[in-house]
């Protein structure tokens, strides 16, 4: 056996004159003497413990001494190793450890990394999202620009309660509608004005809906207390007019109106 960082060289060989193999250990040999050492193993190099027949204090001392001497001195090859292996294990500890710290850290700046890709990402959707609302609002608003053309920006009326009619007027009204003395707004937004004298059942059918119903879109009113509204949601409400609703319905478009008298 050769324990290389120790250069401590182990033998075990039968003796030619006793009835066992015995074992030696020399340290710190040198290449030359560890090819020496292969080549003839009983060699003698001086270091280690070995047997000499010149001197009579080694080859009269008993069995039993000899075996702690060599167990003495395997003791201390296996301390030297036991050190060398314990270094080899720190050195190696350490070596884990770096590479579990850059193994970490490339780990960590690749999760920056795809996390960056990610927010870019969803920063690209949001604007192209906006985009998208910004033409669709833009889009709204010139279809609303064209239908007040088409219904005109002004209105020139004899009503009761000009003052009124005037003050709440703007390019916003969707439908205006008058009946006997009042006069109703719906705007585009759902929301709607009126001056006195509105059927008190049309006021009831305005003015109890919830915040969450649909819109009302369309009104009219007649004389009789007869009136029709019509909501987002295309249902449609009316009273007084039950001969006459179908043929009002298919006059000017679906939005019925009245006319003076019964």
């Amino acid at each position: 056996n050769v324990y290389y960082p120790t250069r401590c060289v182990g033998t075990v060989i039968q003796h030619p004159r006793r009835e066992r193999r015995t074992q030696m250990f020399r340290k710190n040999c040198t290449y030359e003497e560890m090819e020496a050492i292969f080549i003839n193993p009983r060699v003698h190099t001086g270091k280690g413990y070995y047997e000499r027949e010149n001197v009579p204090a080694v080859a009269t001392r008993r069995a039993e001494e000899v075996d702690r001497e060599e167990a003495n001195w395997i003791a201390d090859c296996l301390r030297l190793e036991l050190q060398d292996v314990e270094g080899h294990i720190a050195e190696m500890t350490a070596c884990r450890d770096e590479f579990k710290r850059r193994l970490n850290a490339i780990e960590q700046a690749e999760r920056k990394r795809q996390e960056a890709e990610a927010e870019k990402k969803r920063q690209a959707e949001r604007v192209e999202a906006e985009k998208k609302r910004q033409a669709a609002e833009k889009k709204r608003q010139e279809e609303q620009k064209g239908l007040r053309r088409e219904r005109g920006l002004y209105a020139h009326a004899y009503t009761f309660h000009n003052e009124d009619v005037n003050e709440n007027f703007d390019e916003s009204v969707s439908c205006i509608a008058m009946g006997d003395r009042a006069t109703l707004m719906v705007y585009d937004h759902g929301g709607y004005s009126y001056t006195e004298g509105m059927p008190t059942g049309l006021y009831n059918k305005l003015h109890h809906r919830g915040a969450n119903q649909p819109k009302p879109t369309y009104v009219a009113m007649g004389s009789m207390d007869r009136w029709y509204v019509r909501y987002d949601s295309g249902v449609s409400q009316w009273n007084n007019v039950p001969n006459s609703l179908t043929d009002a319905e298919s006059y000017s478009a679906g939005m019925p109106g009245f006319r003076p008298g019964p």
